[in-house]
């Protein structure tokens, strides 16, 4: 008898959908209560096949304090708290794990870093107006657009989403929005689309790789982002007229999001693209034969969440996970893969780290009917992966030292990890950190120091816990020139004052700018602006933009040197600064032409 309840316990099911996912697991307890009343020795057979299956532990964490959310394991998409200094408003998207939350206030970006809230100011408003007439009056309507929307972020707290720019229309869905990165810890924002009608870069990784949809007036273009700007448009090869959707983008760089195919009626395809434009589609489970879905995270161990449903039926979802088995992609149902479900049902999967755990969302089995997403669940590994490392880009601080970086998660098991580096792939040299333990991000260094100036080095990090060792992607850098090491390479000569290629410049100007063109000055009614190129590469040199009114006495205004600038003051405004090269970029400082008519470069070595 009580074989046979709890038979009815685990395949009673009210919810018609689920009726089909639990079809195997009402095979297994079946089969183990006549197994019991024959004797057969079959038991043994079918409890090995169930404990393979049972791959998460569920814990409800619906109605959980504050405090008890905060012990949770960190996501990067998933932040159950607000955090401290944090407006009434805000409502939370991401963390770093460290020390930055960024999240909106309704259309509004902003960020909390170390309890210190900054919103994101918008490019721009967009304003719109018109005139109706319904025959008998005319009527007037206006309003505008701004918003600024943050999607994601890294663990350098880059934060990437969208923002309204300036403009006027006759409609409100007009409006132009470009893609930006902004800094949560300098508060610079950069335009990623300068070109586009409408953009929504929806994830970044910690790379500073980014993945999302841009358009002109006629062109869509789902893309690829890499580090130095250059943009890769996804590809697939289907003759019907398609929309391609990236949604998350991993550390390896790897893509995930939805394919829509204009048939009647239409065809939904998951996507994953390893690299370049190229991309695969992914099966859907085979439980109660879902068609569309959509894709919600993917971590470090290309492991991808989401949710599947049949179009005709949009609000009842399931929980999926993609995985690889071998060369082959696998989309589970993850009421499939739970030890015990404590008759809850899984809508959809919200979030995944880097140590397996989940987030999703549920609801009770048996409840109201069309009542989904009521609850919160954590899904806990019953065995914990092997760690994730990323070789991050070294930080070269001049021309004898840098910074070797990665990002370990230990996927909680004790984790040690190992720096390899050196002047080749052979590297040579080794620093360890040992014992790392949890589940949040994990930044490490490493000094390099003794190098020599204008010479590439090699890196990489491996990671090993309990579970097995994980090696990150290999990773050089070059460092920069020092002044006499370029004087005597590229000039022979050693004297800043001089002029040894006769380009009119001194050689100190030379090694400041590459030597590639003149500082020139140019005018307008209100401003004095001074353009030049500054090299990217010269370490051990500054330089400084004055102004003055009489050729006396010269102001200091903005400053640069190798890794760092202080663009503006009081008295100069950097109005534009755009790479020229792999090496350099082009620079443009103002001054009021009121109150300083003249401009000029001062460079000088510590």
């Amino acid at each position: 008898m009580s074989v046979y309840q709890n038979a009815r316990q685990l395949t009673g099911f009210n919810d018609a959908r689920v009726q089909g996912l639990k079809s195997f697991r009402r095979a297994i307890v079946y089969t183990l209560a006549l197994a019991r009343v024959l004797g057969f020795l079959i038991c043994m057979t079918f409890a090995e096949r169930t404990a393979t299956a049972e791959e998460y532990k569920l814990t409800n964490i619906t109605g959980w304090s504050s405090s008890e959310l905060a012990s949770l394991p960190h996501f990067d998409r998933y932040v159950p708290i607000k955090p401290d200094g944090s407006s009434t408003d805000f409502v939370a998207v991401c963390g770093n794990g460290i020390d930055v939350t960024a999240g909106n206030r309704g259309a509004l970006g902003s960020c909390v870093l170390s309890s210190s809230q900054t919103n994101i100011t918008p490019w721009g408003t967009y304003y719109w107006s018109y005139w109706f007439w319904d025959g008998t009056d005319y009527h007037y309507y206006s309003g505008n657009v701004s918003q600024s929307t943050v999607r994601a972020m890294n663990v350098f707290g880059q934060i990437a989403g969208y923002s309204t720019i300036s403009g006027y229309g006759d409609s409100s869905a007009n409006y132009d929005s470009h893609a930006y990165l902004f800094d949560a810890h300098t508060g610079k924002m950069t335009d990623l689309t300068p070109a586009a009608h409408r953009a929504d870069p929806r994830d970044i990784n910690d790379l500073g790789e980014i993945t999302g949809y841009w358009s002109d007036t006629s062109t869509g273009h789902p893309f690829r982002r890499s580090v130095s700007g250059d943009f890769t448009d996804f590809v697939f090869n289907e003759p019907f007229s398609h929309h391609i959707s990236p949604s998350v983008i991993n550390n390896h760089g790897h893509v995930a999001g939805m394919i829509t195919i204009w048939k009647t009626p239409r065809i939904y395809h998951p996507f994953f693209s390893e690299s370049g434009s190229a991309v695969v589609t992914l099966p859907y489970p085979s439980q109660a034969s879902p068609d569309t879905g959509s894709i919600a995270d993917i971590n470090d161990h290309d492991i991808i969440v989401g949710e599947a449903h049949k179009a005709s039926s949009p609000i009842e979802t399931s929980a999926v996970r993609w995985s690889k088995n071998g060369d082959t992609w696998v989309a589970e149902d993850l009421n499939e893969l739970l030890v015990d479900n404590f008759d809850f049902v899984l809508d959809r999967a919200k979030a995944i780290n880097d140590a397996g755990h989940i987030i999703a969302t549920g609801h009770a089995d048996g409840g109201p009917d069309n009542t989904f997403n009521t609850h919160y669940f954590l899904l806990i590994p019953v065995e914990f992966p092997a760690p994730t490392v990323t070789s991050l880009p070294a930080h070269v601080s001049g021309a004898n030292s840098a910074t070797l970086r990665a990002k370990i998660n230990p996927a909680n098991l004790s984790t040690d990890v190992t720096f390899e580096y050196g002047p080749n792939t052979g590297y040579g040299n080794t620093f360890a950190y040992l014992n790392n333990v949890g589940t949040a991000p994990v930044l490490l260094d490493c000094a390099y120091t003794g190098l020599l100036p204008h010479t590439t080095y090699h890196y990489r990090v491996t990671a090993t816990n309990a579970s097995g060792t994980t090696v990150s992607q290999p990773r050089s850098f070059t460092t920069p020139w020092d002044w006499t090491s370029w004087a005597t390479a590229q000039l022979g000569a050693t004297n800043p004052h001089g002029d040894a290629n006769h380009n009119g410049m001194p050689d100190l100007v030379d090694y400041a700018s590459g030597g590639i063109s003149q500082p020139t000055i140019t005018t307008t009614s209100t401003q004095a602006r001074l353009t030049f190129r500054r090299s990217l590469i010269a370490a051990g040199v500054m330089i400084t933009v004055q102004v003055s009114d009489n050729l006396v006495n010269w102001q200091d205004g903005s400053t640069y040197s190798y890794g760092s600038a202080s663009s503006s003051n009081t008295v100069t405004t950097e109005l534009s600064r755009t790479p020229d090269g792999q090496d350099g970029e082009i620079v443009t400082v103002a001054t009021d032409i009121s109150n300083h008519a003249f401009m000029r470069l001062k460079v000088v070595t510590p």
